[in-house]
């Protein structure tokens, strides 16, 4: 599974606006990645089995290994580089 998944909550004016540039970078740069959009007040039990206490929360899998997680402030430019090399191995 290659999946980056995005937790947020629509009250959060943070998860609202990371989101559109969340998915502009995963499907310019990594096309291979699907991204999952999880809301966390339609699925408290969902977010709280991968202990999703608050929101924003990225989460990056590759080959069903999560490589990255990064909470609350949300980096756009350290999410891509966490990608982009296990991404270039697996898919270049």
């Amino acid at each position: 599974m290659n999946v980056v998944r995005y937790y947020k909550n629509p009250e959060c004016n943070v998860c609202v606006s990371h989101l559109p540039q969340i998915e502009a970078m995963i499907s310019q740069k990594f096309p291979e990645l699907k991204l999952q959009v999880i809301d966390c007040t339609e699925s408290p039990e969902l977010c709280a089995q991968h202990s999703i206490f608050t929101v924003p929360v990225v989460e990056v899998v590759l080959d069903g290994q999560v490589i990255y997680r990064e909470a609350r402030i949300i980096s756009l430019y350290k999410l891509e580089e966490a990608i982009q090399r296990p991404y270039e191995i697996l898919f270049e």
